[in-house]
């Protein structure tokens, strides 16, 4: 290294100071930091060549491959009552719990609690209920929907969008990573 650039490091780096070591969470942090982008990547992707029932049908693939799910079914037409999806889930041999999934193509912000609304009329029937959708953030209004729809029905509801379907999307559809 030329002795000029080697002065002009030692002079720019702060006198008695020890660099701040880094710990796990800090690692954690700065590599969610970096993904982030190309999760919000592979969202648009999804969202770009998935439209409608297309959708469904690559969601109904990535819950067959989640372990402990037995059977996916695609549902549609007027006996759907409002769920795209019904999954089977054995959390612990023998005990089989329902999951009806509403799956929503947006892009943006997800706004309408049509979504919550459609689990709503369906997840008397099942155990739980989870919307998934291409959206990138979601509105207070939906947040606040979700929160009565779980108080009027004591059974979880809950939100797969944005990075988490990102995320949900790679692991489980392996021939895609």
């Amino acid at each position: 290294m030329p002795k000029r650039i080697f002065k002009i490091c030692l002079t720019s780096s702060p006198k008695n100071k020890e660099p701040r070591p880094r710990d796990d969470a800090d690692h954690l942090r700065y590599l969610r930091e970096g993904i982030e982008p190309h999760l919000k990547g592979v969202v648009w992707e999804v969202y770009r060549t998935h439209p409608n029932f297309s959708l469904e049908r690559l969601m109904k693939a990535a819950f067959e491959r989640v372990p402990g799910v037995p059977q996916v079914r695609l549902k549609h037409g007027r006996g759907d009552k409002g769920a795209d999806l019904e999954v089977d889930i054995e959390a612990i041999p023998g005990l089989l719990q329902t999951l009806v999934v509403q799956v929503k193509s947006y892009e943006g912000e997800l706004r309408d609690v049509s979504a919550v609304k459609d689990i709503e009329r369906t997840i008397g029937d099942a155990h739980m209920g989870l919307i998934v959708s291409t959206a990138t953030s979601v509105s207070e209004s939906v947040e606040t929907a979700l929160d009565e729809l779980h108080t009027a029905t004591d059974k979880p509801v809950a939100l797969l969008y944005g990075s988490q379907l990102a995320a949900f999307v790679l692991k489980h559809m392996p021939n895609l990573a």
